[in-house]
């Protein structure tokens, strides 16, 4: 029985290190290039244990690095919303109270808005650079042994409420919640290495851990969607073709969209066959269609 969610991504690095892990319309990598990343910032933040890391970049390669490496070293990832307003990220931070900033060069000028008024541990990083002279089976070996001292019980992140009432909220949810969604999603969602999961949430929204550990738990590839390609319905199904996206876990008006634009009359999709949805109300012509 698993004990922590750094578990799905190991076993999937030792299993199959050269199958895809990440893809990008203009970014590929196999989870051993995911995991030497991540073992680089999972160092930078060793000194720490269960202590908040915010993530303060865009939904990008360099977004997952930064999550994996929080997960690999024993701490509590927090991701943002970088286009919020600063005041918003500022009260996030402060609520947080001792805690580290992961940003680089898309999120300097973010981080330093706020930077000074605060005080705060960061680490840019750009500047973390992947160990080439470890072996594969080296670093695996030393992160297990960081990693099992982390327990079910701990918590793996904090996602920030929308903050209705002026003040964000934090909810803190633990290796253990996560493990037994997903165990639930993998014995009901036939995924394994060979499916494609096409992803839409942000990963300070928590629809994203889905896609995330369904994918690693499975070797999967997570195939990053970018946001500009959901404001067009005909050019997201055509993005789905291209690449071969298996399975989505979309917001419901996306879908809706897709349907009262009866864009399935004119492109078909081979290749999906999980779709899921939550967070809004799915109207039943709609599901229907």
């Amino acid at each position: 029985m698993r004990i922590n969610i750094a578990e799905y991504f190991l076993a999937s690095v030792s299993g199959q290190p050269a199958a895809r892990c990440l893809q990008t319309p203009d970014n590929e990598q196999t989870y051993e290039q995911v995991f030497r990343q991540s073992y680089a910032i999972s160092k930078s933040l060793s000194a720490y244990r269960l202590l908040p890391v915010v993530v303060l970049l865009p939904k990008s390669v360099a977004a997952i690095n930064c999550i994996i490496g929080t997960v690999l070293s024993g701490n509590i990832y927090v991701p943002v919303d970088i286009s919020a307003p600063i005041e918003r990220i500022e009260k996030i931070i402060s609520s947080l109270g001792d805690c580290v900033v992961l940003y680089n060069g898309t999120t300097e000028n973010v981080f330093c808005s706020f930077s000074e008024k605060l005080y705060l541990q960061a680490i840019n990083v750009d500047d973390v650079v992947a160990n080439e002279t470890l072996t594969l089976d080296e670093m695996v070996s030393e992160v297990r042994s960081q990693t099992d001292t982390v327990i079910d019980t701990d918590p793996a992140y904090i996602i920030f409420t929308s903050g209705s009432t002026g003040a964000p909220k934090g909810v803190t949810v633990s290796h253990r919640s996560i493990i037994d969604y997903i165990d639930w999603a993998n014995s009901v969602y036939a995924v394994s290495q060979k499916d494609i999961v096409g992803s839409q949430a942000p990963f300070y929204f928590d629809n994203s851990t889905l896609d995330l550990y369904l994918s690693f738990s499975n070797c999967a590839t997570l195939n990053l969607i970018p946001d500009s390609i959901f404001i067009f319905p005909a050019k997201l199904l055509d993005y789905l073709n291209q690449y071969r996206i298996t399975t989505i876990f979309w917001v419901p008006s996306l879908l809706v969209n897709i349907a009262n634009l009866g864009l399935l009359e004119s492109i078909k999709l081979p290749n999906l066959k999980n779709v899921l949805f939550a967070g809004e109300v799915m109207p039943a012509k709609q599901l229907k269609y």
